[in-house]
C-alpha cells in the first residue's frame, strides 16, 4: 500500500476530517498527513501519551 498524492486532501474526505474541519481544526489534518516527520512514537501510559524511550 502506497502514500495517497494528496494525503491532506484524502483525510478531508473523510469522516473525521470533515469533521475536524467543520469544527475549524483543518490544521490537526494537515499534521495527521505527515509523513516520516517524527523520530518518537508516543505511548498511552498511564492516561497520558509519552514518548518511547
Amino acid at each position: 500500500m502506497g502514500v495517497a498524492s494528496d494525503p491532506v486532501a484524502e483525510l478531508h474526505r473523510g469522516d473525521s476530517g470533515r469533521e475536524l474541519y467543520g469544527y475549524g481544526h483543518p490544521q490537526h489534518v494537515v499534521v495527521a498527513a505527515e509523513v516520516d516527520t517524527s523520530e518518537t512514537v508516543p505511548v498511552l501510559r498511564d492516561g497520558a501519551f509519552q514518548e518511547t524511550p
